[in-house]
């Protein structure tokens, strides 16, 4: 199992101005910088059906707490004082005997689905985090597909 190669997360793309609302009023509000990860890149387990989404925010290290979260069956790898989300692991086992792209599709969706509860681990992870994650996977879904496919298709041959 290799990565695929990292791409830049371009803000303008994910951190689109939205509207919210604070104690009655409407408020436009954008994510902090910090909750955006600079690249990203993907890889999928073959012999699992375990798709990876893994995100760098530029020269930041700390230590990683592993979460699982078993409502929308994902794995996510957390930093333990910032609470940002660095990887993402979706085990899309059911969906391994589909067309290539179906799969990727249904599982990136998945993951989408999960980070548009109200309910993933409330306290664990940043909101802000889990939001730009979101945007991510939807802006960036034709990225991750190809990546994953250039993956199945090299380890075809």
């Amino acid at each position: 199992m290799k990565n695929s190669e990292w791409f830049e997360i371009r803000d303008h793309e994910v951190n689109k101005p939205h509207d919210q609302n604070f104690r009655g009023v409407k408020v436009t509000v954008k994510l902090s910088p910090f909750d955006i990860p600079k690249l990203a890149s993907s890889e999928i387990d073959e012999q699992t059906g375990i798709v990876k989404i893994l995100f760098d925010y530029s020269g930041n290290s700390e230590e990683l707490r592993r979460i699982d979260e078993t409502q929308h069956n994902l794995k996510l790898l957390v930093g333990k004082k910032t609470k940002r989300l660095y990887k993402i692991e979706i085990d899309c086992s059911s969906f391994i005997n589909q067309d290539a792209d179906f799969q990727v599709n249904l599982c990136l969706e998945q993951a989408e689905d999960a980070f548009s509860s109200e309910s993933i681990l409330p306290g664990l992870i940043r909101p802000q985090s889990i939001l730009a994650a979101k945007n991510i996977l939807h802006e960036y879904k034709d990225s991750f597909i190809h990546a994953l496919n250039q993956q199945h298709t090299a380890h075809l041959s």
